[in-house]
């Protein structure tokens, strides 16, 4: 059974403020990727960990009220402008206060962007999450020699020196390729369906 169909829908449960194994796992899931933007904005480590406070006490106070419209934005454009907004203010602020933006309906609601309107660096951060957390799945799937051929290919290695080296055939190295990434691509396909459910 799929990982994400085994629970309500994280983004639906965030409307309950007294949720907080739904706060705690939508940092873990979601933190990485605003750390990543704001350093890829140019915020130092610190500075960006500041900025996913302001993002989650933010996110915190509004969700309750928060309903995704699909037809105004898909939830990474929201987040997006989101994170956005939270670094714009951070750096104009005389100390870079950890300062709650005020969300409301109609501002989330403005949020979403057109295609465009994207910020490619938020879509590379975007495609990374998914892929990394996707990652950190697919290893319950597979063996760990598997994930270290995969590991090696992502990170540049040919076929043939990763099966010299494992011991193994060219045509078996090219199996655990496709039957990874297959199961990598179902896996970011359902993160990206729940992300995105409007029921949730």
């Amino acid at each position: 059974m799929s990982w994400t169909t085994t629970r309500p829908t994280l983004i639906g449960r965030l409307r309950s403020p007294d949720d907080h194994e739904a706060w705690r796992r939508f940092d873990a899931t979601y933190g990485g990727l605003i750390v990543a933007y704001a350093r890829r904005r140019g915020l130092d480590l610190a500075d960006a960990e500041d900025v996913r406070q302001i993002v989650l006490m933010s996110l915190a106070k509004v969700m309750p009220r928060f309903r995704l419209q699909p037809e105004r934005g898909r939830f990474r454009s929201y987040l997006g402008r989101v994170v956005g907004n939270a670094i714009q203010r951070y750096r104009t602020r005389p100390h870079r206060q950890r300062e709650i933006l005020e969300l409301d309906g109609e501002l989330l609601g403005s949020l979403a962007v057109t295609d465009g309107e994207r910020d490619r660096d938020w879509e590379e951060e975007w495609v990374d999450h998914h892929l990394r957390v996707a990652l950190r799945h697919v290893r319950e799937s597979f063996d760990e020699r598997s994930m270290v051929v995969f590991h090696r290919l992502l990170a540049g290695g040919r076929v043939a020196d990763v099966a010299e080296d494992m011991g193994m055939s060219t045509a078996a190295v090219h199996k655990v390729k496709q039957r990874v990434r297959d199961r990598l691509k179902v896996l970011v396909a359902e993160q990206i369906e729940e992300e995105d459910d409007p029921a949730g």
